[in-house]
C-alpha cells in the first residue's frame, strides 16, 4: 500500500473524506463560494490509490504508453477522462475474477473496499485463487487477467462511453402517460464516481458499460453572515406536478453546477417571488 495514502479501516468508504480533507487544506477560511466549488467537485482521489499499481501492471503487459496516463493521472472523473474509464473497467474486472468462484453472482454485491482490502492485505490473497482451476492462481495472475480484459474493453474509450444518468419518475413506467408527460429524462453520459463530491453512485452493467442510480439530490450553501443570500438547487424543479411549467425547471442549473437564490427573510422573499400561491378555506353551506 503507497503510503501517500492513509490506511483503511472497517467497512465505510472514506473515498469523499479523503477528498475533503484535500480542499480543506487547501484554503485558510471557507467561503461560500468555496462551498459551492467542493460541492461540484469531480476529482476521486480514492481511486488514485490504485494508480501505482495499474500502471505497474501495465508495464509488464506491455502498454507503456497507458501506463504513462494512468502514472500522470490527478483523478479528474470527467466525461473525457480515459483514466476513469479503464480504471473503473479494471476494478470491476477484478472483482469479478477475485469473488465470482467462490461467490457466484453475488460478488456484485462486494464493494470497493472490500476489493481494496483483499488486494492490499496479503493475509487475504487466497480469494485470488480461480476454485475453478487445478492451477492455483496468484494476485499478480488475476490482476494480469483483469487489466488485459479491462485493456480490451476500455482501449482509448473515454468515460463518456461508459456511463449515464436516466432521470426517471416512479410513474414513468406507465404506458402512454409517462411518454406524454416526459417522465423518463435520458439517458445522457454522466461524469464523476462514488468517490467524487459531486457523487456518481454507479452500478456496472453487463461489466462493460455502467449506470449512475444516485447522485446529489439537493445541493445547499448557507452563509449565516448573509442568510438572505443562501442558495440551493435540486435535480428536477421546483413543482412535483408534471403538468407545471417547474417541474423540471431546476435540471440544467444541477448540471451545470448553479444555483437558485433562497432568501430567507419575509420582504426578500415578496420581492423575489415569481408568483403567490394563496390557500383559502373552502366554506360549505353546512358551515354557513
Amino acid at each position: 500500500r503507497s503510503s501517500e495514502f492513509p490506511a483503511l479501516s472497517g467497512s465505510f468508504a472514506a473515498d469523499r473524506i479523503i477528498r475533503i480533507n484535500e480542499l480543506m487544506s487547501q484554503v485558510n477560511e471557507i467561503s461560500a463560494d468555496d462551498c459551492k466549488r467542493f460541492q461540484f467537485d469531480r476529482t476521486d482521489s480514492y481511486l488514485l490509490r490504485w494508480r501505482w499499481d495499474m500502471a505497474r501492471i501495465l508495464i509488464e503487459l506491455g502498454h507503456h504508453e497507458l501506463s504513462d496516463l494512468i502514472n500522470d493521472w490527478d483523478g479528474s472523473t470527467g466525461l473525457d477522462s480515459k483514466e476513469t474509464a479503464l480504471t473503473m473497467v479494471f476494478l470491476t474486472q477484478l472483482k469479478r475474477l477475485t469473488f465470482e468462484d467462490e461467490l457466484g453472482e453475488m460478488y456484485q454485491g462486494v464493494r470497493t473496499i472490500w476489493l481494496d482490502e483483499v488486494f492490499h492485505n496479503k493475509l487475504f490473497h487466497f480469494w485470488f485463487d480461480d476454485t475453478k482451476t487445478e492451477t492455483v492462481e496468484t494476485i499478480e495472475d488475476i490482476s494480469r487477467r483483469a487489466m488485459s480484459n479491462a485493456v480490451e474493453i476500455a482501449g482509448q474509450k473515454t468515460w463518456k462511453d461508459f456511463n449515464g444518468l436516466t432521470m426517471r419518475h416512479p410513474m414513468s413506467e406507465v404506458p402512454i402517460i409517462g411518454s406524454l408527460l416526459k417522465l423518463n429524462q435520458g439517458k445522457r453520459p454522466w461524469p464523476g464516481s462514488a468517490g467524487t463530491l459531486n457523487a456518481s453512485f454507479i452500478v456496472p452493467k453487463e461489466d462493460t458499460t455502467f449506470q449512475t442510480i444516485v447522485g446529489p439530490s439537493w445541493r445547499m450553501v448557507v452563509d449565516f453572515a448573509d442568510v438572505d443570500a443562501a442558495s440551493f438547487v435540486i435535480p428536477a424543479g421546483n413543482s412535483g406536478n408534471p403538468m407545471s411549467p417547474h417541474f423540471f425547471d431546476f435540471n440544467q442549473m444541477w448540471q451545470e453546477g448553479r444555483y437558485w437564490n433562497i432568501p430567507f427573510s419575509e420582504d426578500r422573499v415578496k420581492k423575489n417571488a415569481a408568483s403567490i400561491l394563496i390557500l383559502q378555506p373552502v366554506v360549505t353551506a353546512a358551515e354557513n
